[in-house]
């Protein structure tokens, strides 16, 4: 009777986290794939860092790659959850996926009419003030390559470790 019980209870707890596997599969890829901003680099069969910027020592030197506000990493999140399956990417960013799977190709730009402030610029070894002035609305186009630095997608190494995860889960309820 005993034995029964406690077969019972199993079957139960097994049932309960079947119910949870989408739960635990997206929680564990969203802190994956936040994690990547802290790596700089993606994990699938193999380790692959994200190219360096061009200026480190820039006016971005010792921040991390791909983190300017915040926005990009924030945006991680559970976009769909059922019974059976889960996804898990970045809403209402336009420019993720071109940092995720990179982008070469000409860009149109529309700038806004402003006004520069005034400034100095050294020309041929010679510094000029420049008057503050107005430049009017125009249109540019400029060819970018933006380099591939993923950190959303299929990876082996995220599959194991949700893999890990649920037979450990596993295995407790059964022992």
């Amino acid at each position: 009777m005993d034995d029964t019980k406690k077969l019972l209870k199993q079957m139960d707890d097994l049932g309960k986290l079947h119910r949870q596997f989408p739960t635990i599969a997206g929680t564990e890829a969203k802190v994956f794939f936040k994690d990547r901003f802290r790596s700089q680099n993606w994990i699938d069969t193999n380790t692959e860092p994200w190219k360096p910027r061009k200026d480190p020592e820039g006016k971005h030197k010792g921040k991390a790659i791909l983190v300017q506000s915040g926005a990009l990493k924030r945006s991680i999140k559970v976009l769909h959850k059922d019974k059976t399956s889960v996804t898990v990417g970045s809403a209402n960013i336009p420019y993720a996926k071109i940092h995720n799977e990179g982008y070469r190709g000409n860009v149109n730009q529309k700038v806004k009419a402003h006004t520069r402030r005034k400034h100095r610029r050294t020309r041929n070894g010679v510094s000029h003030d420049v008057q503050k002035h107005k430049v009017s609305a125009h249109n540019r186009t400029l060819y970018m390559h933006i380099p591939k630095r993923q950190f959303l997608g299929d990876s082996l190494y995220l599959n194991n470790r949700i893999n890990r995860k649920l037979n450990a889960r596993i295995l407790k309820i059964i022992k």
